[in-house]
């Protein structure tokens, strides 16, 4: 069976030139990708974790008051894997969400997980959750 494969090369201002090569089936190869091997320079992950804290700043502080209310969650004894602990704290926002609704109020949050990473000891940090919610629900509710 024969293939026609097709080159083409961009020259100049809207140059184009087309090459047309006939191929048997011993000639055509899949060539797989290869994966990139780019390593982000500390100086860079560090730039980006000051803007995603700046970012984060001013999301808080355009978009929460005083009377607003913020939550820091740990787990006692032995927390879960870091994937659980996500899903527990989006099913907490889930049912804020439907606490909220009795009031009639829309439910504005923001929260993060930390924790899970290892220690230099090769211990883990502790999971913990930071939640910054918006009041108008009384407190013990």
């Amino acid at each position: 069976m024969k293939y026609i494969r097709e080159k083409k090369t961009r020259f100049g201002q809207g140059f184009l030139d087309v090459d047309l090569y006939e191929m048997d089936d011993g000639q055509v190869t899949v060539l797989k990708k290869a994966k990139k091997k780019y390593v982000t320079p500390p100086h860079i992950l560090a730039a980006n974790e000051r803007h995603s804290r700046n970012n984060l700043r001013q999301l808080i502080v355009h978009n929460f008051s005083e009377g607003d209310y913020y939550l820091t969650s740990t787990y006692s004894g032995k927390p879960p894997p870091l994937e659980d602990a996500q899903r527990e704290c989006s099913n907490f926002i889930t049912r804020l969400k439907r606490l909220y609704a009795k009031y009639n109020i829309e439910l504005r949050a923001i929260y993060v997980t930390e924790g899970g990473r290892p220690k230099e000891n090769g211990e883990c940090t502790r999971v913990h959750h930071h939640i910054v919610i918006n009041g108008g629900v009384p407190r013990d509710e």
